[in-house]
């Protein structure tokens, strides 16, 4: 989000204003001192204050394209009724697209009569898109960005490996299952470290898991940052242990970085991802993972092929690369195909 918004302000067809509902984080505080986003506040969908801002903001921005991120229904209804006409684009990024959800069910049924487009991150969500209802014509295909630098060259080998992952500390991401893989790595003596990066509710229990299997002393806990360039360039693996994914753009930036990603099979578009530039587990065992991880750390081959894909496939998802193909979407719903003057986007 803050790379496209940083693009898009340096273009001359296609103006880019986020709005973050809530915006707690580091990265909407970045966004917003730079003047590049707004912050609602908003504590919840009922939140009527947040709402309000909401609504006021539309009303003043009066923006030609509206591109929703959120399956909050009710700041869905606000802008639609804000701004009536207006075209409006939503991409799906919640893992709870990949079941049964009487919500989105919901979500889909007003979606598909009033929005423009809809933006799939990988061809699986397309996929779970149309199950929900989105009709298949006004689907279209495009990636997140990798927003960070891609890595020159690759590390030097470590006298002890670390194996980590960057993302919020919640249960969706079962990073329980990544502390389990360095438990029987440690069981089977083979030497490393770990490092997780993220906060979230599930920090806590996640700390005292690694304590109860020995690894007090062998697993850092980073916490959120905002860069996270020098932590992934400690990492010699990436272990993405999610139960579902729509994306997986942490493991996206991991392959950036020339560090070998290897992920446990999960409903969503991870696998689309993994299949082309990293190694895609046969089961969610933690013996599967670990016989896996165990085996990159013995073969700098692997490793070096790993590397080499990922970095093919992050190239593939530059700002410059992807966000042409928003700015063509925008334009063409804003009717402007060639405008004389900047088109308002917001997201």
């Amino acid at each position: 989000m803050a790379a496209i918004a940083r693009y898009a302000g340096a273009r001359e067809t296609v103006g880019h204003r986020v709005c973050f509902l809530g915006g707690d984080g580091q990265v909407g505080d970045v966004l917003v001192a730079e003047g590049l986003a707004d912050r609602l506040g908003l504590r919840g969908g009922w939140d009527l204050i947040g709402l309000w801002r909401l609504a006021r903001l539309l009303r003043h921005l009066r923006p030609g394209v509206v591109h929703s991120h959120t399956h909050a229904l009710l700041p869905t209804l606000v802008a639609l009724l804000m701004l009536p006409g207006t075209a409006t684009v939503y991409t799906e990024n919640s893992p709870r697209a990949l079941r049964p959800d009487w919500k989105f069910r919901l979500l889909y049924r007003l979606l598909s009569r009033v929005a423009a487009r809809f933006v799939a991150l990988t061809p699986t969500m397309r996929g779970a898109m149309e199950r929900y209802g989105a009709p298949g014509a006004r689907i279209e295909v495009i990636p997140n960005v990798c927003a960070i630098p891609r890595a020159a060259t690759a590390p030097g080998r470590r006298a002890i490996p670390t194996i980590g992952v960057v993302g919020r500390v919640e249960d969706q991401k079962r990073m329980d299952l990544l502390i389990e893989v360095l438990g029987e790595l440690r069981r089977r003596r083979i030497e490393h470290r770990g490092l997780v990066v993220g906060g979230g509710t599930r920090l806590a229990g996640l700390i005292a898991q690694a304590d109860r299997l020995g690894l007090g002393q062998t697993v850092e806990f980073a916490g959120e940052q905002n860069d996270v360039v020098p932590w992934l360039d400690r990492m010699d693996l990436f272990l993405m242990t999610s139960a579902a994914e729509p994306f997986g753009i942490t493991a996206l930036e991991a392959m950036a970085r020339r560090v070998p990603v290897v992920a446990m099979p999960c409903p969503g578009g991870l696998a689309d991802l993994i299949e082309r530039g990293g190694l895609l587990l046969p089961d969610r065992t933690v013996a599967a993972a670990t016989d896996a991880v165990g085996g990159l750390l013995q073969s700098s081959e692997q490793r070096s092929e790993l590397q080499a894909r990922g970095q093919a496939i992050a190239a593939e998802h530059t700002v410059e690369r992807i966000f042409p193909l928003l700015e063509r979407m925008y334009l063409e719903l804003a009717g402007s195909p060639s405008p004389p003057e900047r088109q308002q986007a917001i997201a």
